[in-house]
């Protein structure tokens, strides 16, 4: 939603809430006048023009409320019908631009913290794991998170791309300036 779609739907919004009082106070002072007539017929009719003006009030109030009202009746009927429901995992261009951005500014706790996230949504892709291996390689603190990492890399990817992953962390010799 836009910023000019907000400020429209807001508009739209307080305008009938301001048109839902403004009828209401009018519904009011009818009903009002119901009661100070001297006759039945008369009454009746300023009742019933009062009683449509109150209609078109709540009407006009009833999106917003209908909102309000139904969510915890929403919440109950969804955690009794899909009791494991759970919300949907982002997709992999959501991380994988995550994992650039934090890379690009050198935030690497955070990229670590992204990097797990990806592996729990998806454990089969290799990404995550080449970052952490070469978040983890780097310091000899972090041995057992390497550790780890390599063990659930070598449950979950391919042997490919577990065979990739390996050629692209190992240290690629140097060519020699003789040639022998």
């Amino acid at each position: 939603m836009t910023f000019s779609d907000r400020k429209r739907h807001w508009l739209s919004v307080g305008i009938r809430w301001s048109l839902a009082v403004i009828i209401l106070g009018v519904s009011w002072g009818l009903i009002s006048a119901a009661f100070a007539t001297d006759t039945i017929t008369r009454s009746f009719y300023f009742s019933l023009f009062a009683l449509g003006l109150l209609i078109l009030s709540v009407l006009l109030l009833l999106p917003e409320a209908l909102t309000v009202v139904s969510a915890p009746i929403h919440a109950i009927a969804d955690s009794v019908f899909f009791p494991r429901a759970q919300s949907p995992k982002p997709g992999l261009d959501y991380f994988r631009r995550l994992i650039d951005s934090f890379r690009a500014q050198e935030r690497w706790d955070d990229l670590a913290d992204i990097c797990e996230e990806m592996l729990r949504s998806y454990p089969a892709e290799p990404i995550p794991y080449l970052e952490l291996v070469k978040i983890y390689g780097d310091s000899s603190e972090d041995a057992r998170e390497l550790a780890r990492i390599w063990r659930k890399a070598r449950k979950h990817l391919s042997e490919h791309d577990l065979q990739q992953l390996e050629a692209d962390v190992e240290p690629q010799p140097e060519p020699s300036e003789h040639p022998n």
